[in-house]
């Protein structure tokens, strides 16, 4: 494939088939999802910046220096979802972090 993929979808491709196995109130049962482990990355966390959201909420923005290559993407800014997230996950400005990397911003 000329492009990166995080997981894939399998289904049933015979309707009659899927019509015997039906739905949950969720999902059909013709149809699974399964999702690739997550690609990983070393940078350092450059400095964290606080990203006013439309409803006013307060978000901690890494900013990694230097960038990281995952899955085809250059990845300089992450977000850290919340302040207790950057507590519990120990993180240190200027400090090396290994481990999966959070989404892209």
């Amino acid at each position: 494939m000329g492009y990166h993929v995080d997981g894939v979808v399998y289904k049933i491709d015979d309707v009659e088939l899927q019509k015997q196995l039906g739905a949950d109130s969720r999902a059909p049962r013709w149809a699974v999802a399964h999702k690739f482990p997550a690609g990983e990355a070393v940078t350092t966390l450059y400095a964290v910046e606080v990203q006013v959201g439309r409803t006013g909420a307060l978000t901690p923005v890494a900013i990694l220096d230097p960038p990281v290559e995952l899955g085809g993407a250059t990845i300089s800014r992450a977000t850290l979802h919340n302040f207790g997230d950057v507590a519990r996950k120990g993180l240190n400005v200027l400090g090396a972090y290994s481990g999966p990397h959070f989404n892209s911003t």
